[in-house]
């Protein structure tokens, strides 16, 4: 009987098998960072097509401070600030006096990569005639802005 002598350290199969190991868990890796890049993206392009609807939403009740909001539909883009952002806003007049249903769609990418958010909210148009005489009759307060309690 012959004896082998046993070395220490690790067979060619051995190694083979975590090599696989190792690159399955690499790919593994790179393809979770890929996907949470993607992710972070979309959520940032969601974050400012929200933020440019309700910048929209605040032209339009400013508009309705001096009267001049109006059903209709108009649209645009939010150029040069944001060129591949654009807004399609559609002004409804509701059964109730100077008051509108008013929502602003943003979309941004093209073809089959569009995508697009949209905000819904009701503005009152302001009737400046009420809003004049309604000053006029009001009395007049004044304030020193310093505490005049005790």
């Amino acid at each position: 009987m012959s004896k082998q002598a046993v070395r220490p350290g690790f067979t060619l199969i051995e190694m083979l098998v975590a090599t696989v190991l190792l690159a399955i868990g690499v790919t593994a890796s790179l393809g979770a960072i890929s996907a949470a890049t993607n992710a972070e993206s979309e959520a940032h392009r969601i974050q400012t097509a929200s933020m440019l609807a309700r910048q929209k939403l605040a032209d339009l009740a400013v508009q309705a401070l001096s009267g001049q909001l109006s059903a209709n539909q108009q649209q645009g883009t939010f150029a040069p600030a944001e060129p591949d952002y654009h807004w399609n806003e559609n002004s409804i007049a509701t059964p109730y006096t100077n008051l509108f249903e008013v929502t602003v769609t943003v979309t941004w990418g093209s073809g089959n990569d569009q995508h697009q958010t949209a905000v819904t909210t009701y503005i009152q148009n302001v009737d400046q005639s009420t809003l004049n005489s309604t000053n006029q009759t009001a009395p007049s307060t004044s304030s020193s802005g310093g505490f005049n309690g005790l």
